[in-house]
């Protein structure tokens, strides 16, 4: 709705440009066909991170080829590159940057693999919408999850479903 809003508004009195990511069914719906943007980032239906800018279309590279995890990631990595592409970057200058970025300590950081199991620090996530997040950047996957902290009298029961679902 609010993309709706800004596109009825002209150019020269919005005074600025946009450059929506994905829709509202998900980061793989394209705002060009939801509602006619001029503009659009999301992830192809081959998997590729796309920015349209100005009727360009960037293809970057694989969300498979990020370091990062987690759907939330991949939005970041969309709000990223359009902005620097926004800004005269190149394509291929944005993809290696982005295939380059390493997961940031403590937010879902890769720390070794026991067996099988590969491992992972996120103790950032001290809320429950942040290990939510850490949850679902595994998607398909069993997750064996260490949960501790103190108790913040939050509620906890969106977290013990997607610990059932998922772990």
């Amino acid at each position: 709705a609010r993309v709706r809003q800004l596109k009825a508004i002209p150019a020269d009195e919005r005074g600025f440009d946009y450059v929506p990511v994905g829709t509202a069914q998900g980061y793989s719906g394209d705002m060009r066909a939801a509602c006619g943007s001029a503009n659009a980032a999301f992830v192809s239906a081959t998997g590729t991170l796309t920015v349209v800018i100005d009727g360009v279309e960037h293809e970057l590279l694989s969300a498979d080829e990020l370091q990062i995890v987690g759907e939330h990631n991949v939005a970041n990595a969309l709000m990223a590159a359009s902005a620097v592409l926004a800004l005269g970057v190149d394509a291929a200058t944005v993809a290696r940057g982005l295939a380059s970025f390493a997961p940031l300590e403590h937010r879902i950081e890769p720390c070794g693999v026991v067996g099988t199991m590969a491992c992972y620090n996120d103790s950032k996530a001290t809320n429950v919408d942040a290990t939510l997040k850490a949850l679902n950047s595994f998607p398909g996957k069993r997750v064996c999850v260490l949960l501790g902290g103190r108790d913040k009298m939050t509620e906890l029961d969106d977290l013990v479903a997607a610990v059932a679902d998922t772990c």
